[in-house]
């Protein structure tokens, strides 16, 4: 009997601390599994942040959907939403000095994981996307 509670004791601390919330580029949070890696961040030189962000938006738009955009958010990013491969996909694009364009990519899977191969995929295509202009 002991066994058996405690066993149950030990599964339902570990769901718990599984599970969680996490926010998107926009801010708004979602059920999911917290602390792990789903972003990834590039620099671009050169590169101005309406250019930039047409090329992730071709990007999203060839390898999946293009759910929205937003180009007024608060802090200044201009934020591309999609689906590629039936994950939720956030691209933001921001101006970090006169001549820097800073990429941050973020997936998350159906069940609120992380799918950080997607994210480094579509930070090499968002790369090639600026070069073939």
């Amino acid at each position: 009997m002991k066994m058996k509670l405690f066993a149950v004791l030990t599964v339902s601390i570990a769901l718990s601390a599984l599970t969680g919330c996490y926010t998107d580029p926009t801010k708004h949070p979602h059920a999911g599994v917290p602390f792990v890696k789903d972003s990834l961040q590039a620099k671009y030189s050169q590169q101005s942040v309406e250019d930039v962000f047409n090329a992730a938006k071709a990007v999203l738009t060839k390898d999946g959907t293009l759910v929205s955009e937003t180009t007024q958010h608060p802090s200044g990013a201009r934020v591309a939403q999609g689906k590629v491969n039936q994950r939720d996909v956030w691209v933001s694009v921001e101006p970090i000095e006169a001549n820097v364009t800073q990429v941050t990519i973020q997936a998350r899977t159906p069940a609120g994981g992380s799918d950080i191969n997607l994210v480094a995929q579509l930070n090499l295509e968002i790369g090639l996307q600026l070069k073939t202009k």
